[in-house]
């Protein structure tokens, strides 16, 4: 009795491995994202989209109501704990990545057809490599953290794909079941983000083949009747979109446009507000401010060669090398030698690509310097050649895949040069389509082991094989973790903060740019921080237009402040009457000194915090907030010093120093200056502290800079050399 149990176990458990296995990535793939997610509010958009799922409100065009009602939803159980609204919705997009995970490794099995006398434990094992593959990747691990659309938009789009396997697969009259579901989550995929759509012509594909395989059994009549209702089930999940009017017509806080009307609407959808770039000229934004940098790209060949180069190669390439390569830094690239930069671990390669091979300082690239020796590459290469040989059909359908989510949206997105931010996330499912091929090049390796005739050394052969293909996500693991991982950073969310406590009593906040207004956002409509401040963003209003009569009008009935950016693009047309206040700027009526010394040092003791950051990755963003606070410091202290208030200026420095640590600033001319003030100040042991971290620095910037090919070092000086009046500035 008990060996017949045994055996209907076994049989059991061989039947639904493979869901088993897939369950399992799926919760492994979340806990991993669910371990590094950012617990507060991110950069970018997640502030906009954190504030518009918790209140129901109305995002930028062309809207996404099905993520904002799904977030919403995953926010109902904070229960009215602020606290917990964001780390809620940035575990949305965790599970969804680690379902992705899941749905991936189901799909790449069906996608090798293993027979049942054929080599099973290979497949699965190479499913489980470009599904781990896939996991650590840099653009899926980055995007799993944080509340944004493309987790969600990914996951979508992997169901459609596994759904269309399942219906190509299956048998009956019921199989047609699939296809509905797969226009279901189109229609509700829309919602989320149209590069859903992008794997529609692989569905399409799989449709066709399996249509051309048996075509008797496909009446005209009857799949005019399927596309029908499935036309109806794709509108069915377009129905989200009937939030946008409704919630639009209650008025609510965040409301781009007025869709609340027919017209309104259209120009919503239509996304009326930003410029559409055009599929030719290349070059559409090209102007006098920015020809210089086109012309590197274009060259000779015009628009070809910009096409080809820029928005293929650099947009492009560069990303699907990030994630299967390797990266230098997270730095963002404009096309310089090492920003923003792909690297192999090979040192040829990497001598040739950003001049040295050797380890980089710690300012320079830190812990987002990840090699992977193009170990993931090569095996996508190969699996690719292996796909297309005996198993066309669904070579066919993962090209698709690829090229719609590569160099399609390459062509049709046409990058203007340069972007605001790198735009690899734009690109995800290209490199979802690129873990498939991982897998079958994984299953290429080891199948060609296996197929080796020497008996002596077959078996040990084989499990090299199988440890060899592994080591490759283990690998991407090991360098990802690091600088993928944002537990800990609070310092978009501290950054907002500290703004709103910068200002007045019912003041005017007028700002600028996306990091500068989404995290204000959420910390007022989640938080509750600071709700008399009045947050108004310069672009979403009409820019100088809207700002000089707005200002006229209020007349200073209200404070009005300037955020940094703010400071940066419109301060010259207020020259003399901006003041320093913490981490904002006072707009005076009249010419006023530069900065508030006393309210900004009470600011900087009493109402301005920071989370603890000495184990945290601190990203390009992060960095440029912590040190303008600290040049701002170290402005306040330097002339509390020659207001002969010493012992101020040396507590300013070390409550700040508490919470952000010197030694974390990257630009050398903050370092020195705020020795400077050490030394000014009579505090010897602290200028020797901060002189000894400075020295150090420069010393392996130098060391850094020589390991560069010389004929490269000039692309360099830049960023290891110290200007020739360094110390005498």
């Amino acid at each position: 009795m008990s060996f017949r149990r045994a055996d209907i176990g076994g049989r059991w458990l061989d039947k639904h491995a493979d869901r088993l296995i897939a369950v399992v990535l799926a919760v492994v793939g979340s806990i991993v994202y669910l371990l590094t997610m950012e617990p507060t509010v991110s950069f970018w958009d997640c502030g906009e989209f954190i504030a518009t799922s918790y209140g129901l409100q109305v995002g930028h065009p062309p809207g996404a109501p099905t993520y904002n009602l799904l977030a919403h939803c995953v926010m109902l159980p904070a229960c009215g704990n602020a606290m917990l609204v964001a780390p809620l919705s940035n575990a949305l997009s965790a599970m969804a990545a680690g379902v992705t995970v899941g749905l991936l490794y189901s799909t790449i099995l069906m996608l090798a057809e293993p027979q049942e006398d054929g080599p099973r434990l290979a497949t699965r094992w190479a499913a489980l490599i470009g599904s781990l593959c896939y996991m650590f990747c840099d653009t899926a691990w980055f995007s799993a953290t944080e509340s944004e659309v493309y987790s969600l938009a990914t996951c979508m789009a992997a169901l459609m794909l596994w759904t269309a396997m399942k219906w190509y697969s299956s048998v009956g009259p019921r199989r047609n079941r699939w296809l509905l579901l797969i226009a279901l989550v189109a229609g509700l995929g829309v919602g989320v983000h149209q590069l859903t759509l992008l794997v529609l012509p692989s569905v399409a594909l799989i449709v066709i083949l399996n249509l051309r395989r048996s075509p008797r059994r496909h009446s005209s009549k009857r799949i005019t009747g399927l596309v029908s209702i499935a036309l109806l089930f794709f509108a069915m999940g377009l129905s989200t979109y009937a939030i946008v009017p409704i919630r639009a017509a209650a008025k609510p806080q965040i409301c781009y446009g007025d869709p609340s009307t027919a017209k309104g609407f259209e120009k919503y959808l239509k996304r009326d507000q930003y410029a559409k770039a055009p599929l030719w000229p290349r070059s559409w934004r090209k102007d006098a401010s920015n020809a210089d940098h086109y012309a590197v790209w274009q060259g000779k060949g015009g628009d070809v060669e910009l096409l080809v180069s820029y928005q293929f190669g650099y947009m492009y390439m560069r990303y699907l090398m990030w994630n299967f390569s390797g990266r230098f830094n997270d730095r963002q690239g404009f096309g310089g030698m090492q920003n923003g930069q792909f690297i192999t671990g090979l040192p040829l390669i990497d001598d040739l690509l950003v001049g040295s091979s050797a380890t980089p300082p710690q300012d320079m690239a830190g812990s987002a310097h990840n090699r992977y020796f193009a170990l993931p590459l090569l095996l996508g290469i190969f699996g690719a050649i292996f796909q297309c040989r005996p198993r066309r059909h669904g070579f066919f359908a993962t090209l698709a895949l690829f090229l719609m989510g590569g160099i399609v949206l390459g062509f049709y997105m046409n990058h203007p040069v340069y972007e605001p931010r790198e735009r690899d996330y734009a690109y995800i499912l290209s490199f979802y389509a690129f873990a498939v091929w991982i897998a079958f090049g994984a299953k290429w390796l080891v199948e060609a082991i296996q197929k080796l005739k020497s008996r002596k050394f077959k078996k040990p052969a084989v499990l090299a094989a199988y440890l060899l293909v592994a080591a490759v996500p283990t690998l991407m693991a090991c360098q990802n973790w690091d600088d993928h991982s944002r537990h800990g950073r609070y310092t978009a969310h501290d950054t907002a903060a500290n703004m709103l406590n910068s200002c007045d009593q019912d003041a005017i906040l007028i700002t600028y740019g996306d990091n500068d207004t989404f995290p204000l956002w959420y910390a007022q409509q989640v938080e509750g921080i600071r709700p008399d401040v009045t947050v108004a963003n310069v672009n979403l209003k009409g820019g100088w237009r809207w700002l000089t009569p707005t200002l006229n009008a209020n007349n200073f009935k209200r404070p009005v402040f300037f955020s940094r950016y703010m400071r940066d693009y419109y301060g010259d047309h207020f020259q003399g009457r901006l003041q320093l206040t913490g981490l904002c700027y006072r707009l005076c009526p009249t010419p006023c000194d530069s900065i508030d010394c006393e309210t900004f040092y009470r600011h900087a003791l009493k109402d301005i915090s920071w989370y603890d950051i000495t184990s945290v990755h601190i990203d390009p963003i992060s960095r440029q907030f912590i040190e303008s606070y600290w040049r701002s410091v170290e402005q306040v202290a330097r002339r509390l010093v020659l207001d002969r208030k010493d012992e101020q200026a040396i507590q300013l420095i070390a409550a700040t120093d508490e919470q952000l640590p010197i030694a974390i600033i990257a630009d050398k001319t903050i370092l020195r200056d705020i020795a400077r003030v050490y030394h000014a100040a009579g505090c010897s042991d602290k200028y020797e502290e901060t002189m000894r971290i400075l020295k150090d620095k420069i010393a392996d910037d130098e060391r850094y800079y020589k390991s560069i090919r010389p004929h490269l070092r000039h692309y360099a000086e830049q960023y290891y050399l110290i200007p020739s009046d360094f110390w005498n500035d």
